[in-house]
């Protein structure tokens, strides 16, 4: 899988945002969303694939005992492996067999790395591989129908004039698998993501040997004065947690 994060200035923007205000809030939604999904199992086998910068495995590491976890950006495995010494984040591309045992994890996590991927249904496979059956397959994505390219936060002359924040527009998605460029800042900085529904989703996992059994679409409980992630996730769920499980056949 190539992505943008694998440049130094990709994963250096990365890991900016997950410093920032916005980046807090989003880890914190994450987090929470996923912690609550998993049993309270101390000994669970939990495998974070695409980890980035390590920090969901790294806050699970504080209640689970066995942590995996891989990423194929070695500037964002450094920054991981810095973080949280004792952990083992492996080289590995999700989009090629993955380097541990079958039916292995209780747990695979799948975080906000869905868009990144060229090929989803060579991702679910592998993943599958390494899911016991009646294992957990948890994925958080930007919400297909609400979040870029989907839809965008717009504002008219009159609003900026008054001082009213942006408003969130739908639009017509684009067609599944379209390559898209998401803007960060600096501007001049695009990188390359995909647009997938709802049902590319479902359908990636079905075909993979898992079953539905659980979707919520996230937002933050506190709002803000300002256009920041807590204001535009108090009103719109910008983030959907799907969860499923493995078949035994």
């Amino acid at each position: 899988m190539e992505y943008g994060y694998q440049t130094p200035m990709g994963a250096k923007i990365y890991l900016d945002f997950l410093a920032s205000r916005d980046g807090r809030i989003q880890q914190d939604i994450l987090y929470k969303a996923i912690a609550a999904r998993l049993p309270k199992q101390h000994s669970l086998r939990v495998f974070d694939a695409a980890c980035g910068s390590g920090w969901l495995a790294g806050r699970l590491a504080e209640n689970f005992a066995q942590i995996s976890a891989c990423d194929s950006s070695q500037s964002l495995l450094a920054a991981a492996a810095a973080a949280w010494p004792l952990l083992e984040f492996k080289m590995a591309d999700i989009e090629q067999p993955l380097p541990y045992p079958p039916a292995y994890f209780d747990v695979v996590i799948l975080n906000m790395a869905a868009p990144d991927l060229n090929n989803l249904s060579a991702v679910f496979i592998n993943l599958s591989y390494v899911t016991k059956p009646g294992g957990r397959l948890i994925i958080t994505v930007p919400n297909p129908e609400l979040a870029y390219p989907a839809a965008v936060w717009k504002r008219s002359w009159l609003d900026v004039l008054v001082g009213r924040k942006p408003k969130l527009a739908k639009k017509a998605p684009p067609k599944s698998g379209s390559l898209i460029k998401r803007e960060f800042v600096p501007k001049s900085l695009r990188l390359n993501s995909y647009y997938y529904s709802l049902d590319d989703y479902l359908a990636a996992a079905k075909s993979a040997g898992f079953h539905h059994k659980f979707a919520q679409q996230l937002r933050s409980a506190s709002d803000s004065p300002n256009f920041d992630l807590a204001y535009r996730l108090c009103r719109h769920p910008l983030l959907l947690l799907l969860e499923f499980e493995k078949s035994f056949q």
